[in-house]
């Protein structure tokens, strides 16, 4: 995903404001709409992308290492967004829990006050 946002970015040259960790944990929508479209644009311009694909990639045989820096960042944003997405998971399940709790309350406090 990393390599997508930067592929979109250098065919428009313009910068694209989203991170890959927010785009896999579904937030930031709106950005994600929005790269979403300048990937569109990128796609449908008719310029031949072989050239940015192949600088995003590493360059081919040149700068070969970069394309494993890039992997490696690539790797550490699918954990990261992987984490928040447990994290958020957990949390939603929290509230969950506290609502049940809250309604149970609830429910008890007025079969004693019957």
């Amino acid at each position: 995903m990393v390599k997508l946002i930067a592929l979109t970015g250098m065919m428009l040259g313009e910068e694209v404001d989203v991170k890959p960790s927010n785009v896999l944990a579904g937030q930031s929508p709106e950005k994600t709409n929005l790269w979403l479209q300048m990937m569109f644009q990128a796609a449908t311009s008719g310029v031949d992308s072989a050239p940015y694909v192949q600088a995003v990639l590493g360059g081919g045989e040149e700068g070969g290492d970069e394309g494993a820096g890039g992997a490696d960042d690539e790797a550490r944003m699918q954990q990261e967004a992987e984490e928040q997405q447990r994290a958020e998971a957990e949390a939603h399940k929290a509230e969950k829990r506290r609502r049940a709790e809250e309604k149970k309350r609830r429910q008890q406090q007025q079969e004693d006050e019957e």
